[in-house]
């Protein structure tokens, strides 16, 4: 997934990092929640609407990374209503 200043750099978290929390708006909080748990070797991620608080943009960047896992042998699993995460699942199973 790449080195700290990579992880940083893709996020856009230069510009955070000296900030307190309570200064992030919620979309920078889950870039930072994102960029911090998702670089994390595993073999399953388990991961409920990850494109909350998300713009566009930020929701592509995330489904990048997700591809990413997933081509590298993670298996992940995601509830989300999104078009656009679930454009990129592999297989999509319907709850409700």
């Amino acid at each position: 997934m790449g080195t700290t200043a990579e992880v940083i750099d893709r996020w856009a978290l230069t510009e955070l990092l000296d900030a307190p929390p309570s200064w992030l708006s919620s979309g920078q909080r889950q870039r930072v929640f994102l960029a911090s748990q998702l670089p994390a070797a595993a073999d399953v991620i388990v991961i409920d609407e990850p494109e909350r608080h998300l713009d566009a943009d930020w929701v592509d960047v995330l489904c990048a990374e997700l591809v990413t896992l997933a081509d590298d042998g993670a298996v992940i699993v995601v509830a989300t209503h999104s078009p656009a995460v679930l454009a990129h699942c592999h297989d999509v199973i319907e709850l409700g």
